[in-house]
């Protein structure tokens, strides 16, 4: 789950590969209200104990149409 500090109802999702790394990152609702892209939060994945990851929103109209995953962190 990833927390959001802007907007409202987005749901984005991560893609983690088998070396514990996030790869990817999708979204599932882009939600509303966005004026400006939010900071993005790894909250959980599971049980695990992962770190340093850093992703960026993208936004058009209100709405996150993307995310790139900057560093995909470890320990996932």
């Amino acid at each position: 789950m990833i927390k959001l500090d802007t907007g409202e109802d987005a749901d984005v999702q991560v893609v983690v590969d088998s070396a514990g790394s996030i790869s990817g990152a999708y979204v599932v609702n882009p939600g509303k209200g966005y004026t400006s892209p939010p900071m993005l939060s790894i909250v959980s994945i599971g049980s695990t104990n992962g770190r340093f990851a850093e992703l960026r929103a993208n936004i058009a109209n209100g709405e996150i149409t993307s995310v790139d995953v900057l560093d995909g962190g470890n320990s996932y």
